[in-house]
């Protein structure tokens, strides 16, 4: 019987060849269809010279229909959204298809293995003790279970006088318009082999996969399903405003004047450019000249100094010139030291503002980006990159420089429409809430959250109570309450700070919930107070003592005595196929083995639940977009980027814009209720016309509907809603 798919089911595989993808087309026309079927043992090639092809449209309608008919692809995301595009009668079909879990992908597949085997999705170690980086293209599969090596096939080359030789798989738009007779043998037997290979290895995986130990394979089917959602939102891209690119380019070369680098000069760190010069025996020729260029000896010489004044460990690199370790510059080395040394902190900001001028410059100014992702990263979320084959960037970490240097205010919806963004209100500690009440049946972070609790907050109250000998005092209702505050007290006391009319009692609210933030999400993932130390600082900017990191996860413990249980608990699940390491499954069944505590403690408690949760979210929100058959409000709107607990929308800009935002956050709390049964979640939606990371909802005072968040309002618009 096949693990993946039930008895009784047939099994085909399928693969397109289209013209070559690129700029903004990242669905390209159709040319070809191939598929190979495990039972029936037929193979076919379907040629596309119209897109109205009565035959090949009903076969593959007949194919996805087919309750009892499995998919195998590899990267099929690609191969499906390709299709819709040829047939958009295709598109319910084919989201019924991977609702019901009958689309499946080799690549993915592999993934969840390694997460099951060794547990890491980067490296494999050899026989030698060596390691061996994974890649998981059809490629490097076929190598690993058929032993073919069809690498040459896939490789474009260009010839001495600079015409295209490569091979098919980069020039089936030349076939577009060729009878299927007229192709040469090796055009039909390319994709042929596609079909063919792929079917091949998913049937090698299978045999695989019943030999080995705990398997998250089981939850394959999903994990395809939300790596088509993400290719959806990469294919429409997000435009870009030229006006504010352009501003953004004058402000990045006015910062990185020379005349404001002057003191890294002065210092050595920062060789001058220096431009063409006449050759002193010959004025007619010039010198090439040079660029600004750090000197990396004076560089590293002026970090140890730093580091020793303040008597800081100097970080080493693996290896450097001749094998011999180095003093490092890097980015996390920069972070710690900039705020000690000014001249630092100057360099730090050149570095900054040098990845913006040429990582993300170029890119803006192609008017329209597309941002990619990867499925799967080892906790079950998901990460995004940049791409060589069309222009892209990263969508979930944008830079954080603001003003007229902010990346994510460059991109704006298309004419005629607003972009919604709607993001869950504290995942990963809704993620802690479930899975601890689901261990131990009782969980104060569930209860918190259910009674409408700002978890930040209430764990800021806790800690300015402790460690604040003027709490007591700067509220006055807390002078009549006694000495013995309960918690809910406190909290209670603490959120009205907030608002206070007294500045310094605003401060104390917002030092202490600042200093909550990194406390409560850094130590349920089994941080020390050295590491949380470094945690704080690298990803909330929270300078915390070791004093102060100790007294923190005294007071977090006391506040959430269930996480004393939860790591008494995650202590004994060890994997024992990899000693020494530990393993947890997933509310889906994904299994992930070979962690240390730490990445154990973090994954099962908060991301590997609040990756499942979102991207549940991101697939109901998508389909919705994009599925006729649903008739959903949602329908023309277009997804086009995916932050982890945030999706962002694009959709017309008319008197139903309340009511399709909205329809995300229904969308969304819908799929946290399936992961997080227990837990009441939230999100909640906010318009813009330019995407603000500060965007908050705002409503209209007269007709209390969503309207568009400006960042200075003006006229009026409130924050809640009645």
């Amino acid at each position: 019987m096949n693990i993946l798919i039930p008895e009784g089911c047939s099994v085909i595989s399928l693969d397109t060849e289209t013209c070559r993808m690129g700029g903004g087309e990242l669905a390209p026309a159709l040319v070809c269809v191939s598929i190979a079927a495990q039972d029936e043992n037929y193979e076919i090639v379907a040629d596309i010279r119209k897109h109205d092809d009565p035959d090949l449209e009903g076969w593959l309608a007949t194919v996805l229909r087919g309750d009892h008919t499995h998919i195998i692809t590899a990267r099929g995301s690609y191969d499906m959204l390709v299709l819709c595009t040829a047939f958009p009668t295709l598109w319910p079909l084919v989201w019924q298809a991977y609702e019901d879990g009958r689309i499946h992908d080799v690549q993915i597949i592999e993934k969840l293995k390694c997460l099951s085997t060794t547990g890491s999705l980067e490296f494999a170690q050899l026989p030698d003790g060596s390691t061996m980086k994974l890649r998981f293209s059809l490629t490097e599969l076929e190598q690993k279970y058929l032993g073919l090596n069809r690498s040459a096939d896939k490789k474009k080359t260009v010839d001495a006088d600079g015409n295209d030789v490569s091979p098919w798989r980069e020039r089936y738009g030349e076939l577009r318009d060729v009878p299927l007779e007229s192709w040469p043998a090796e055009a039909v037997e390319y994709p042929l082999d596609d079909a063919r290979n792929t079917l091949a290895v998913f049937e090698a995986m299978v045999k695989d996969l019943r030999e080995s130990g705990p398997c998250s394979a089981a939850t394959e089917a999903f994990q395809a399903a939300c790596d088509f959602a993400l290719w959806i939102c990469t294919s429409w891209g997000m435009e870009t405003d030229p006006e504010r690119v352009a501003l953004l380019e004058t402000a990045l070369e006015a910062e990185l004047n020379p005349t404001k680098m002057a003191p890294l000069y002065e210092a050595g760190i920062l060789r001058p450019a220096e431009p063409p010069r006449p050759y002193k025996n010959q004025p007619t020729k010039f010198t090439a000249g040079t660029e600004e260029s750090v000197n990396k000896k004076v560089l590293q010489a002026h970090v140890e100094r730093i580091c020793q004044q303040h008597k800081i460990p100097t970080k080493m690199t693996a290896g450097g010139e001749k094998g011999v370790p180095q003093i490092s510059t890097d980015a996390d080395v920069l972070s710690r030291l900039a705020p000690l040394d000014p001249l630092l902190t100057i360099y730090q900001g050149r570095q900054e503002l040098i990845k913006l001028k040429t990582t993300y410059l170029p890119v803006l100014q192609h008017g329209l980006v597309h941002f990619a992702f990867d499925v799967l990263k080892e906790t079950g979320r998901t990460s995004s990159h940049g791409s060589d084959i069309f222009p892209s960037t990263n969508g979930q970490n944008q830079p954080t420089i603001g003003g007229d240097m902010s990346v994510r205010e460059c991109f704006v919806p298309r004419a005629g429409h607003l972009l919604c963004s709607v993001d869950y209100s504290m995942l990963e500690l809704c993620a802690v809430a479930q899975t601890t009440f689901d261990l131990f049946k009782k969980s104060v972070h569930l209860e918190k959250i259910n009674a409408g609790y700002d978890l930040h907050a209430y764990l800021g109250a806790q800690l300015a109570a402790d460690l604040d000998p003027d709490f007591g005092h700067v509220i006055d209702e807390a002078r009549g309450l006694g000495d013995r505050l309960t918690p809910d007290e406190i909290y209670q006391i603490f959120i009205r700070a907030k608002n206070d009319p007294d500045e310094d009692v605003r401060k104390l609210y917002q030092h202490y919930r600042k200093f909550a933030k990194p406390t409560g999400l850094g130590y349920p993932g089994g941080l020390g107070a050295q590491t949380f130390i470094e945690f704080a600082r690298t990803v909330y900017g929270v300078e915390v003592t070791l004093e102060q990191a100790e007294r923190f996860k005294e007071i977090w413990f006391a506040t959430y005595p269930e996480m004393r249980q939860y790591f008494d608990w995650l202590g004994g699940q060890c994997d024992r196929q990899n000693a020494g390491t530990y393993a947890y499954s997933t509310p889906f069944g994904m299994y992930r083995a070979a962690t240390t505590f730490c990445a154990g403690a973090n994954g099962k408690a908060m991301q590997s639940p609040a990756a499942e949760c979102a991207k549940t979210s991101l697939f109901l929100v998508v389909r919705s977009c994009y599925d006729v058959n649903l008739k959903s409000p949602l329908y023309g709107c277009h997804p086009v980027d995916f932050i982890h607990d945030e999706i962002l929308v694009e959709l017309p800009d008319d008197v139903y814009a309340h009511d399709r935002a909205f329809e995300v956050s229904r969308l969304m709390v819908s799929a946290g209720s399936l992961v997080f049964p227990d837990v009441k979640m939230k999100a909640e939606p906010a318009l813009m016309r330019r995407w603000y990371k500060e965007a908050e909802p705002v409503y209209d005072p007269l007709t209390r509907r969503l309207i568009p968040w400006e960042p200075k309002a003006k006229g009026g618009g409130e924050k809640k809603a009645g």
